[in-house]
């Protein structure tokens, strides 16, 4: 693989640059070129480090494409560093044993502990504490499911409202409590859905953003998704498909033949952009070893 190009990646990430220039135009201009050299580091396999930081700038596309207005796009700009700085480890698209642990982590939590910490006077350990364990635990999450960047997008404007003084450390703690509640809910969703983790993650791409569905339709949208899923891995997903044409090709095929069973809802502009986004997903979560970004994450079977 070119170096030149896998440095210039980097760089676009890293540099002090990017990171201020945040404006929607100066965005898009800096992803579409993220794309072009992801492209061209491909078939290699080592471009799976860039994967995760490539699902989370495409999420921030689609959604400026879905709006009129020029959205801030600064509240998702720790996320991509921190993806960065975890691509370039070895293995990275895949979740640990460790990140598996921190994945739990926050479920097992002594909540009394922790209060008693920040109640004895230790308030900004305590919350420094509880941050980071959020801080992992959302960048997993999202990875597992890139429709989950709202939940970094609340987490980050805690931590710059924090930083400027708007929170003071008890009222900050207070948030941080509740934002955990809510990922405890997030991550028990699939099991009140009865899909698993992989299953949801299509199921929300089709539903998030619209269009509005019925229970009826909502429940069509949930068979579809899991077909999707079942037809991809029993035939498709088979050993470097992502480095053929042809193999490739199939698998788009066999997303657009599937989605073609969505509601009526679906007008045929909708079914081709989740068309995309779902071959996409799979494309950047299902590798050519057999891994994917699930393996080492436990799920609630459908």
């Amino acid at each position: 693989m070119d170096i030149w190009r896998r440095r210039q990646l980097l760089l676009l990430f890293s540099s002090r640059r990017f990171k201020d220039d945040c404006e929607t135009s100066s965005f898009l201009a800096r992803a579409t070129r993220v794309e072009r050299l992801f492209k061209a580091i491909l078939p290699d396999e080592r471009a799976n480090e860039f994967a995760p930081i490539r699902k989370v700038i495409r999420v921030v596309m689609d959604r400026i494409g879905e709006t009129d207005t020029r959205p801030d796009v600064s509240g998702v700009m720790a996320q991509i560093e921190q993806l960065l700085d975890e691509s370039v480890a070895a293995n990275a698209y895949l979740i640990g044993s460790e990140e598996r642990k921190a994945l739990m982590d926050l479920s097992d939590v002594d909540w009394d502990a922790v209060k008693t910490m920040f109640a004895s006077g230790r308030q900004r350990t305590a919350a420094q504490k509880l941050r980071s364990m959020l801080s992992t635990r959302i960048t997993n999450l999202t990875r597992l499911n890139p429709t989950r960047v709202d939940l970094y997008e609340r987490f980050q404007r805690l931590l710059d409202q924090y930083n400027a003084g708007s929170l003071n450390v008890q009222r900050y703690f207070d948030e941080l409590v509740k934002l955990s509640h809510s990922l405890n809910e997030e991550e028990a969703r699939a099991l009140s859905e009865k899909l698993s983790e992989e299953q949801l993650a299509i199921f929300d791409l089709l539903t998030r953003p619209g269009p509005d569905l019925t229970a009826d339709e909502a429940a069509q949208v949930k068979r579809v998704a899991e077909e999707v899923l079942a037809i991809l891995k029993r035939e498709r997903l088979v050993l470097d498909w992502r480095k053929e044409q042809q193999t490739r090709a199939s698998v788009r095929v066999s997303v657009e033949e599937t989605l073609d069973r969505l509601p009526e809802k679906y007008t045929r502009q909708i079914y081709a952009q989740k068309c995309d986004v779902v071959y996409q997903h799979v494309f950047e979560s299902y590798f050519d070893d057999g891994h994917s970004v699930y393996d080492r994450v436990i799920t609630t079977s459908g």
